[in-house]
Order: C-alpha cells, then structure tokens, then sequence
C-alpha cells in the first residue's frame, strides 16, 4: 500500500519486487538496515568492513534509510531496497547479487528470504538484535514459524542479555546466541556535525535551548503545551522539534502555529528569528549536530507507546537527556543511563516541566548528568570488535581475504 500513497515508496518500485536498472554485481557481504537509525548504528561497521576491503550491498527500507546510505557512503557501497518477502522477489534479488553472507540489522525477521538464504547457503546473521518484551509476546503466538526460522540463523548478537534470552526463548539455537552489546555506542559525532552544532548555538546568543527529537503524534502537542507553561513563568525558550518521519514536517509545523507559537522551518535556510519559538528541524541527516547546539535533549517515541528512540546520540554529545514512560525498545539503555545519573525518566507532562525547570535553574546539576552520560557511552564500546568477530563474520572475512 505505501507504494500506492506515499511519493518517496513510489520511487525505485521495481527494486521491491527484485527488478533493477544496472546491471548487478556479485557482493562479498550484504547487510540491511530498514531506516535512518538502522542505518547509522550499522555505519561503524559498515566501515570495519569496508577496511576489510569487502565489496559491500546495503538494503533499506524506507526512502529515508535510502537517502541517508547515500549521504554517508556514496558509491562506497551499493545500495537498493529490500524486496518483498515473497518467494519471486527473495529469489531474483538473491541471484542478482549472490552475496556470501548476511548481516540483518536489530530484528528483522522475514521467513521466505531467510528460506532462500538457507537454500543458497548464505549465512544470515542477526547483529545489534534486539527484542522487546512486545515483540517477543507476538512472537511467541507465531512460534511455529519463527521457531523454524530462528534456528536457520548463523549467530545472533544480541545487545543485551535480556535480548539473547529472548531470542533464546522463540527457539534460537542458544549455542549461537552472543551477548555482543549494543553498535549504537561505536557511533561518534563527526568534524563536521560538531562544527554545524556549534556554529547554529553561537547564533542563538545565549538562549536556553530543547530539543524534542523523533518525535511522534502526540509528543509535539505535549512538549507545546510545556513551551506555554514555561512561556507564562516567564521564561522565553527556543524548542526544537524534529519529527520523526518527514511526511508529518508541515503537520507540525502548522500544530505549532495553533499553539500561538512563531515557527521557523530549517528548510527556509534563513537564520534564526529573535522571536522564533519553535524552530523545526525538516532536514535529513542534522539530528545528532542540533543535539550539539542544545542545553537538554528530551528523546522521543517514549512519551507514546512506540517504544523510544537512540539515547546516544545526545549522551555523546553529551547533553542532558530526558525521556518518557514507553521504553520497550531502549530499555537496557534507560536502565543504564539512569543508574549512572545521565538520563531521567519522565513519566509525563508534569515531572517534565519539573526536571527542565530544574536542569535551566541549576546549570551544574545539567553539566554533571552530561558528564555522566557520556563517561557511560565510552564505557559500552565493546559491541563492533564483537560483531566482527561473531564465528561466521570472522570465518567470512578470513575466507574473503584469503581470496583475495
């Protein structure tokens, strides 16, 4: 259906059902990341690999994935969509690119194409797996086919023990189940994020500054209805809202304007107005570098049930981070990064505007919950010299080298 009702899933459509306009080359590993934060947790890894000198393909999802593997590797990589899990599809996209090994980013699990992977004898590995307590119940009414699939899997590297024990539980061979921990953390802000960060905060002259970032409907009206209560005590702050998928930018954007609120839109390229209230970041790509330009970070998808969005981009930047009650799918992460003081749950409207207000009137408390959040971020960077050396990534690269 989204084929039918959203332009960006319109483009490339034959690449969905394993067509393609060049002429495709055998790869050496392929690995697939459905979205943008796929995408960026993989890219660590994506360039170990690359040093390795494999030829590497990158399926995605979504458009948005897509535009962001062109964005990060260019012609370093070869880039298409995932196609249908349908039998024609799985089998003409195989026979294209004829991969040696897979790599499946999080949880990703699609019986015919893992079927045909087994069939051509291509390892499917399942890295910075991942499985929440939701899933894994859904899972579990499936278990007669996602048993049978799981145990056709090389190796699963799990980031947390609960995520191993999990997939341990829906019937994965627990010999090929590996705590790797989570790649998110191998991810670092680059010259430039740093420097379009730092250059947008000197143009904001001192101005106390949020962030709602991936937000989802419901968030944006709730972190608006916090700018008016902060507005009536007095305090004139700039939120940031970036939306979590580009179709909803203009919603927002007019959602703000019925809140009485001055909007600026990023895509405008104008600086920033002296009485913009809300600045909406409708770009690809700058969430991690606006991370940098603000005094609090306040990470959505948590404060509505989807499950929460990336701490680590914000804990190192580092900067305070606040998030909400639903934490399904970042939950290992929350329960760190509060244990050591460097994010606070919130678990709604009030206890929010309570911990900002806090945070803006003790700055050193703000200072010391970033400090501690990014010391936990250079704690947990264990997770891609892990994933490398999963037993069929390790004997996949050996083998490669040696034909080489």
């Amino acid at each position: 259906m989204r084929l039918l009702w959203r332009p960006g899933y319109r483009k490339r459509w034959p690449e969905r059902f394993g067509f393609y306009n060049t002429q495709s080359t055998p790869v050496d590993l392929w690995l697939h990341a459905v979205s943008v934060g796929e995408v960026e947790a993989a890219a660590p890894l994506l360039e170990a690999l690359l040093a390795h000198g494999q030829r590497l393909l990158v399926t995605t999802t979504t458009p948005t994935g897509a535009a962001r593997v062109r964005a990060r590797f260019a012609s370093r990589v070869t880039h298409i969509y995932l196609p249908y899990d349908i039998s024609f599809a799985v089998k003409r996209f195989l026979s294209a690119f004829q991969p040696r090994l897979a790599l499946i980013m999080e949880t990703e699990l699609w019986p015919t194409l893992y079927q045909h992977c087994a069939r051509h004898k291509i390892p499917v590995c399942v890295v910075n797996a991942r499985l929440s307590q939701r899933s894994w119940r859904g899972y579990q009414k499936l278990s007669g086919l996602i048993q049978p699939l799981l145990q056709s899997v090389a190796a699963i590297g799990a980031q947390s023990s609960a995520d191993a024990q999990r997939f341990i539980e829906l019937g994965a061979i627990p010999e090929r189940v590996q705590l790797t921990g989570n790649i998110k953390f191998n991810v670092n802000l680059n010259a430039s994020e740093t420097a379009l960060g730092q250059q947008f905060k000197a143009t904001l002259a001192g101005r106390f500054t949020l962030l709602l970032g991936s937000s989802h409907p419901g968030e944006e009206a709730l972190i608006l209805r916090c700018l008016r209560r902060w507005r009536q005590s007095g305090h004139h702050w700039l939120l940031i809202i970036a939306p979590r998928h580009p179709e909803r930018f203009t919603e927002v954007a007019q959602l703000s304007a019925q809140h009485g609120f001055n909007s600026q839109r990023r895509s405008s390229g104008q600086p920033i107005a002296a009485d913009t209230d809300v600045y909406i970041l409708d770009t690809l790509g700058e969430l991690k570098a606006f991370y940098a330009a603000t005094d609090i970070a306040v990470v959505g998808g948590s404060f509505v049930p989807v499950g929460g969005h990336n701490l680590l981009e914000p804990a190192k930047i580092p900067v305070p981070i606040l998030f909400g009650p639903h934490t399904d799918n970042i939950q290992a992460l929350a329960d760190g990064l509060t244990a050591v003081g460097g994010a606070l749950q919130c678990p709604d409207e009030d206890k929010l505007v309570q911990a900002i207000h806090t945070l803006h009137r003790y700055p050193q408390q703000a200072s010391d919950m970033a400090e501690q959040a990014l010391r936990f971020a250079h704690s947990q960077q264990e997770a891609l010299a892990n994933i490398l050396n999963l037993t069929p990534v390790k004997l996949h690269l050996q083998l490669t080298r040696h034909d080489r």
